[in-house]
């Protein structure tokens, strides 16, 4: 900030658009140009979260509504002036400090829901109940919203947000519950998956077993990888010898397993597919077409509740997930076995 300030004419303006932790901004200003005697006269600061999605990021940058965290009022007009020359979304001027905390809160909601959804779905594997058609059903009701249960929450943002926040929060002299305690079970989902993918290896004939992921990225429809629940997953297969294949037509990272170059190659000899990113090449007729030339009994782990558990099913293959490991089960059961989740 310093050397910008050096180098710019005044007046000059700067808006940062990141996220930061609470009281960074002002600290950063403060210490790079307050001393200068610039602020408020010559140089003009504002803080903006950015909001954009990736995958959507233009979109967003003039839809989505704004906040901005002014330093002072002058700030708070040029940065104003910035955003309305193509934001069309409501533009909210606030504190640097409430614009902070505001960017923070956001994806903590969302990484607490998550985990509320996680939970529901390990309390259903638990009960031996279908959490798909308990989240449906509850869904109905005008109040209730619960999100899609997974194998984690991945992504740069909803990963380390509610970090910032929890942090904070202890600095100031308050130990938040929920937020530690949401952030604690969605890094525990790629292990819960993980445990209920090595169960449901165990009990195939094979000696050497081979796992076909499709999709690593965090989400779906992009290429980021970063923090990736699928990551721990294929490290730990790795880690106990079994065979793992990626297909991703997204990104070429495959977390140290094989890199498979079409689908028909990743599907070959499968023991069980997991389904690690809901790609929009996942839920075509060509996908399903390929996924019923699979063997029958063959284990189709959707990490993402992207498949319709009905329809893989009629083509002769086992759907499991979190949330729904009683359809494994059943099957079992016909053979006089049954998966014991409190073992996983």
């Amino acid at each position: 900030m310093r050397e910008v300030a050096e180098r710019a004419r005044p007046p000059f303006g700067v808006v940062v658009e990141s996220t930061l932790p609470p009281g960074a901004f002002r600290r950063m200003i403060d210490r790079s140009l307050g001393g200068a005697g610039l602020l408020g006269r010559d140089f003009l600061a504002a803080y903006c979260p950015e909001r954009a999605m990736p995958g959507r990021l233009v979109r967003e940058l003039v839809e989505n509504p704004r906040v901005i965290g002014a330093y002072d009022g002058k700030s708070a007009r040029m940065a104003e002036l910035l955003y309305r020359s193509f934001s069309k979304g409501d533009i909210t001027i606030t504190t640097p400090e409430v614009a902070e905390v505001v960017k923070l809160v956001e994806n903590t909601f969302r990484d607490v829901n998550i985990a509320l959804a996680n939970e529901v779905a390990r309390i259903c594997d638990a009960l031996g109940v279908s959490a798909r058609e308990v989240i449906e059903i509850a869904n109905k009701h005008p109040r209730v919203n619960l999100l899609i249960p997974g194998i984690g929450v991945g992504g740069s943002c909803l990963t380390k947000d509610p970090v910032f926040l929890a942090s904070s929060a202890e600095e100031a002299g308050y130990s938040p519950k929920v937020v530690e305690s949401s952030r604690v079970l969605n890094e525990d989902m790629p292990f819960y998956a993980l445990r209920i993918i090595l169960d449901s290896l165990s009990r195939t004939g094979n000696g050497r077993k081979r796992v076909a992921v499709l999709g690593v990225t965090y989400k779906g429809g992009v290429g980021d990888h970063r923090e990736s629940p699928v990551e721990p997953i294929v490290r730990g297969l790795l880690s106990r010898g079994v065979e793992v294949v990626v297909y991703d037509p997204r990104t070429e990272e495959t977390f140290g397993g094989k890199r498979a170059e079409s689908l028909e190659e990743a599907l070959n000899g499968a023991d069980l597919v997991l389904i690690g990113a809901d790609h929009p090449e996942f839920k075509t007729r060509e996908f399903r077409r390929e996924l019923s030339r699979l063997p029958r009994g063959t284990v189709v782990f959707d990490g993402k509740w992207a498949l319709d558990p009905r329809e893989v099913e009629a083509m002769g293959l086992v759907y499991v997930s979190v949330g729904m490991i009683e359809r494994l089960n059943s099957v079992l059961s016909r053979e006089s076995e049954r998966v014991q989740i409190s073992s996983l």
